[in-house]
């Protein structure tokens, strides 16, 4: 169900201050509060997924300073996915399905004579999320200077409507709002009133079939030269095929059906070859160098290479799939050094990625035609050749060497600092005045690209670890630290979206009981980590959601 409120804003709204001071520009009064509509939707989803994988290997020792394997094999992978979403909904602002009008007895309206509303207040019960937000905001749905209750008609029939909501009013009684909305009471609406639901042809275009098959076959091989160098390479072929088929149509002008309701199909194929090549040196007994290059890709999701399509006439949106979105390659350049001992490890180096065509939701607006002035989200592929560049840093240290209680102590910590660059494409709009032809004021759209991060790269990536081990018990305390990345990219820099840095926080401990039996406890984001996200900087929070912690308690056998 979905509520609005008559004339809802003050003249002081607040919404560069964070999610809990928004509501603080609304009037919040519920006496101008009604149900403008509402829709029962049922989402079916179908997956299957056939895998088969073969691997044959061979090893090789000349007696000398050679030796390693050899490794070839097979992979075959066919995915398919169905979606069918069916909606039902009821739009009681339009008279014509307006139900208040003909049940004037069986609800608390405005009693407006022609097009009465269905105040909110029928729906709320007694459930109060006095934690939301982590307790930072008050989000009562009434604020208390408005807290006048809400009488009943004259004509109510309190049977009826106490027989609907599971409530037990009386004559002289009047509505409380003290609450939240019911869920059940939601229900019962439903139930009663479902002949008054219409099918909605609109989310027939966001219905889809699609399939993948992966065909790929590798070869490899591991030598050894002596102690001290260390090859390995080899060489993977994937062979892509895709096919998908949705539905497209234009809504009416009234939203309620759809025009020209078509089938529509997208497939394509690609193959790509992807070699690789690993070298170690180990110089010392304590210290070896690592480099590696190989080239990897990763392949879009299903939802965006679909060719669906959503026009919100009443929000002039339209979110729609793009069935020749293209697959993402990369070619990964790393160096590494280690240096090792009885105390642990600490590890340094630096890679390089160049990334061909990588994907990402863009949001952009339509200059012309039938959907003008209309706000497009789709995904895209960024021009050009994207690169990150990026440096690590790792340390694993113990204290066995010494004595007692320090043989125990588990120290870990792990850092990357990393800086990407791609380009999106941009849309330069400007206005130019010239006297001397009409109508003098003319815009100019100039098509170019603006610089920017990766989608998903954070710049800083952090893990640190303390614990125990010894005697059977062993324990530790983490935290993952992850920096603001690029969650989307808007109609101009100001509009990007970014998911908020994060510091979480985990226990585990595990006691060995016996040979076979032991206990374990585990403690997962105990800090209570919001996850956040806004728009262009750090001063408007676009979400913020509260998760908890969670925990686990249990035995553990081993055979």
């Amino acid at each position: 169900m979905r509520f609005r409120e008559t004339a809802a804003l003050t003249s002081t709204a607040i919404i560069d201050q964070g999610p809990e001071i928004v509501p603080s520009g609304f009037k919040n009064d519920l006496r101008s509060t009604f149900l403008h509509d509402t829709n029962y939707e049922d989402n079916f989803i179908e997956d299957s997924n056939t895998t088969a994988q073969l691997d044959l290997r061979q090893k090789f020792n000349n007696g000398g300073k050679i030796s390693g394997y050899i490794k070839v094999g097979a992979k075959y992978r066919d995915q398919a996915r169905e979606r069918d979403i069916t909606q039902y909904l009821m739009r009681p602002y339009l008279q014509n399905e307006n139900i208040a009008r003909d049940n004037r007895d069986l609800f608390a309206t405005n009693n407006a004579i022609n097009n009465p509303r269905i105040y909110l207040t029928n729906f709320l019960g007694d459930f109060k999320a006095n934690d939301f937000l982590n307790g930072n905001a008050d989000y009562d749905v009434n604020v208390p200077e408005l807290k006048d209750k809400i009488a009943f008609p004259e004509n109510l029939d309190f049977n009826a409507y106490n027989a609907l909501f599971g409530t037990n009013f009386q004559p002289g009684d009047s509505l409380d709002h003290g609450g939240h909305l019911d869920p059940q009471k939601v229900i019962n609406f439903y139930e009663r009133f479902r002949d008054g639901y219409l099918l909605n042809p609109l989310v027939d275009l966001e219905d889809y079939t699609a399939r993948e098959k992966i065909y790929a076959g590798y070869a490899m091989t591991e030598v050894n030269l002596g102690k001290k160098l260390m090859f390995i390479g080899g060489v993977r072929y994937e062979n892509t095929r895709q096919s998908y088929r949705s539905v497209q149509g234009t809504p009416t002008d009234e939203g309620t059906g759809v025009l020209n309701l078509i089938d529509s199909v997208g497939a394509q194929g690609y193959a790509e070859l992807l070699p690789m090549f690993h070298l170690r040196y180990k110089a010392t007994k304590w210290f070896d160098v690592r480099l590696a290059v190989t080239k990897t890709l990763s392949r879009p999701n299903y939802f965006n290479l679909v060719p669906w399509e959503r026009i919100n006439q009443n929000d002039f949106e339209i979110d729609r799939g793009k069935p020749d979105l293209k697959h993402t390659t990369n070619w990964n350049y790393d160096l590494f050094l280690s240096f090792y001992n009885e105390f642990g490890l600490f590890t340094i180096g630096a890679f390089y990625k160049e990334f061909e065509n990588v994907d990402y939701i863009r949001i952009n607006r339509i200059l012309d035609g039938q959907f003008g002035g209309y706000q497009l989200t789709e995904p895209a592929n960024a021009p050009g050749t994207s690169t990150v560049l990026g440096m690590e840093v790792d340390l694993q240290a113990n204290f066995r060497s010494l004595n007692k209680f320090w043989q125990g102590v588990l120290l870990g910590a792990n850092f990357t600092v990393v800086r990407s660059e791609t380009f999106y494409p941009f849309f330069d709009i400007t206005n130019r005045f010239d006297p001397t032809t009409p109508p003098f004021f003319f815009t100019e759209v100039t098509d170019t690209v603006r610089l920017g991060r990766v989608p998903g790269q954070a710049n800083l990536i952090a893990n640190f670890q303390i614990g125990y081990e010894r005697k059977g018990f062993s324990g530790r305390v983490s935290a993952i630290y992850q920096g603001n990345s690029l969650a989307f990219v808007g109609q101009r820099e100001e509009l990007d979206g970014f998911t908020d840095l994060s510091l979480r926080w985990d226990l585990a401990i595990n006691q060995r009981i016996s040979k076979h039996w032991s206990v374990f406890f585990n403690l997962n984001n105990f800090s209570n980590q919001p996850e956040r996200a806004f728009v262009g900087n750090t001063s408007f929070v676009s979400r913020e959601e509260f998760f908890g912690w969670t925990g686990d308690l249990g035995f553990r056998y081993k055979f």
